[in-house]
């Protein structure tokens, strides 16, 4: 009920917090945040939280675009703050999981549904699993100096082929 104050989304706020207590932390030698996709919607909620609505169209001014540079900016500073835990004092391995959408299909192959249209309205039901929205997504791989990409393909009654690729 973002509308009557009640709102509760400091999970932003809490994770740079913590983020910034494992910085100057000598008890830990790696940090996992699985998956970072969910760090964002709280990024997201932080947002949302400011104006009291429950959904970027509701935001005031510019609505969803300006929800999607806000988220932006929200994204690229846990990523930075995560990146800084690698040379923290007592440095730290940071890994984090990401759920991406896979590359439009759209004027590739027709017959496909394109991967905008499968997640359209998806959050955290139905048949894929949550991703990273807004331009951030095109971002995310520079940001990071190690990638594992992983793909999963089933067709029909073959046997799944797994596919890990480490750049």
């Amino acid at each position: 009920k973002p509308d009557l104050d009640k709102f509760g989304a400091d999970g932003y706020l809490e994770l740079l917090k913590t983020i910034d207590r494992l910085y100057s932390s000598d008890k830990y030698d790696a940090v996992i945040l699985d998956p970072l996709t969910d760090a964002f919607e709280l990024a997201g909620h932080d947002i949302l939280k400011a104006s009291k609505v429950g959904t970027p169209s509701e935001l005031p001014g510019k609505g969803s675009i300006g929800y999607y540079g806000s988220l932006r900016k929200k994204a690229h500073q846990i990523v930075a703050d995560l990146t800084m835990l690698t040379v923290a004092p007592h440095p730290k391995w940071v890994l984090t999981a990401i759920h991406t959408q896979p590359v439009n299909e759209e004027g590739i192959d027709r017959t496909k549904k394109t991967s905008d249209k499968k997640a359209k309205g998806v959050r955290y039901e139905g048949d894929v699993l949550p991703m990273v929205e807004g331009s951030y997504k095109y971002d995310l791989a520079g940001d990071f100096a190690l990638k594992l990409y992983t793909h999963v393909l089933v067709q029909g009654d073959k046997e799944p082929q797994y596919v890990v690729q480490v750049r």
